[in-house]
């Protein structure tokens, strides 16, 4: 275990935390949005692969990684403009339709993959975007600019929900959207716009991925969908403490990789056990977290004819 304790307060090990922490903040704020607006958005998974793939493609073929991330973001919100249309518009249950979403955007990742770059496990390598993502030190990781706009993207939130009039008309749609329609509010219009808003903002999260790696990968998001929705539980629908959660759940994850790099740790637990970690770890912090009052919106997955407003 010394080589492990070692490495945790390391630099590189911060960095690793950086690395995890920045897809997860995104969706997750992306997911705030959603969610606060009155839309559960369990197809942040689907919209990550969506925005991986999309980005890859964009990178891949316009040249550089600002067509990459265009491409990831566009890709992200037209998905989440049809779920929106489908949840909102048709009230189809927000849950059964996000899994739904989640699988197809995986399938058909996985279908387009071999159709495109001609491989079905992953993309051709993208050289093109290396600039954009240097890892090797921490100063070096500092000086992308997504890390920053995820800050950014996070204080914006904050900011905009709690001292802006589209702030406030969003948590009304999530909170009471009758009263909301009655004040010339139109809620439908709200959530459509907030749940393409989490599209972007998870798209962006599934290109941050395809940058770090150098390319798209089958599975390359891996359940980080649903740990950025674990995040957003976490931190009690609030923008700020999401940032907090997301970095929590990146320490998981570097926690994890130091682990099974540990010859010592190896000896004793499986590596399939450890690959498990982070899950196992999220699960324990929302357990855990569940007996802290936060409240939730209050019409967060109803449809707006359940409070008699007009769709």
């Amino acid at each position: 275990m010394s080589d492990v304790l070692y490495a945790v307060f390391s630099l590189s090990f911060v960095a690793a935390v950086v690395r995890g922490t920045v897809p997860l903040a995104l969706a997750a704020t992306g997911g705030l949005l959603s969610e606060k607006s009155g839309v559960i958005n369990i197809a942040l998974e689907g919209l990550m692969v969506t925005g991986a793939f999309a980005g890859a493609c964009g990178a891949y073929y316009g040249g550089g990684a600002l067509a990459g991330i265009v491409a990831g973001m566009a890709a992200g919100m037209l998905l989440a403009l049809i779920y929106a249309w489908i949840v909102v518009v048709l009230e189809a249950d927000q849950i059964v339709t996000g899994v739904a979403l989640n699988l197809l955007a995986e399938g058909l990742s996985r279908y387009l993959l071999k159709l495109v770059f001609g491989s079905a496990a992953n993309s051709k390598r993208l050289d093109q975007v290396s600039h954009l993502f240097d890892s090797s030190t921490l100063g070096r990781l500092l000086q992308n600019p997504l890390v920053w706009l995820t800050v950014v993207v996070v204080a914006g939130v904050h900011f905009g929900l709690a001292r802006t009039r589209v702030g406030l008309r969003l948590r009304a749609a999530g909170d009471h959207p009758a009263a909301a329609e009655a004040l010339g509010v139109n809620v439908a219009r709200v959530r459509l716009g907030s749940v393409a808003a989490a599209g972007a903002l998870a798209g962006l999260a599934g290109v941050w991925m395809v940058i770090a790696l150098r390319g798209f990968q089958s599975g390359i998001i891996s359940g980080r969908g649903y740990i950025a929705l674990a995040a957003l539980i976490f931190a009690g629908w609030r923008p700020l403490p999401v940032l907090g959660a997301a970095a929590l759940f990146g320490l998981f994850q570097a926690l994890t990789v130091e682990l099974r790099l540990s010859r010592e740790v190896t000896r004793i637990i499986p590596d399939g056990y450890l690959q498990t970690l982070p899950y196992v770890l999220t699960v324990v912090a929302l357990v855990i977290w569940s007996k802290r009052a936060s409240r939730a919106p209050r019409a967060l997955g109803r449809p707006l004819s359940e409070h008699g407003a007009p769709r």
